[in-house]
């Protein structure tokens, strides 16, 4: 079983965080933090597709450089967040980055109380939801 948090180190400029080792070929990349790391890792190997996955340390401030260099390659950019779209970290990369298809999957309104399961589950951020969403990516 894939573990994200058995992905190489890589310290660069002001930012700290962890890349799979296919990040170089794969033309889609996950860039993600915190708990939904666990979640895109499975879902990446669910769908069965090269996705490449980044687990940024911290956001802020946010290590533009470091990933625009580490996407450089790939078509795709797949930001998943559990915060809010507006003002958050996927909004602020998504800005930075240039002729690539780039998508925000973030929290948009009301979020109901439940258990975290619940809440994932409600927001699409669940392994089998998220490994939908990366088989239909181009």
């Amino acid at each position: 079983k894939f573990e994200p948090y058995d992905m190489p180190y890589a310290m660069q400029g002001n930012g700290r965080l962890t890349y799979s080792e296919n990040i170089f070929r794969a033309k889609t990349v996950v860039i993600t933090a915190g708990r939904l790391t666990r979640n895109a890792a499975e879902a990446i190997r669910l769908s069965g597709k090269d996705i490449a996955l980044i687990k940024l340390i911290r956001v802020f401030p946010l290590p533009t450089e470091e990933l625009l260099a580490l996407t450089a390659n790939a078509k795709n950019i797949y930001i998943l967040e559990e915060n809010y779209v507006q003002g958050g970290y996927g909004e602020k990369l998504a800005a930075y980055v240039h002729n690539k298809n780039v998508t925000v999957r973030a929290i948009s309104d009301f979020v109901p109380h439940g258990s975290l399961s619940d809440i994932f589950r409600f927001c699409g951020f669940m392994p089998g939801q998220l490994a939908e969403v990366f088989r239909n990516l181009s």
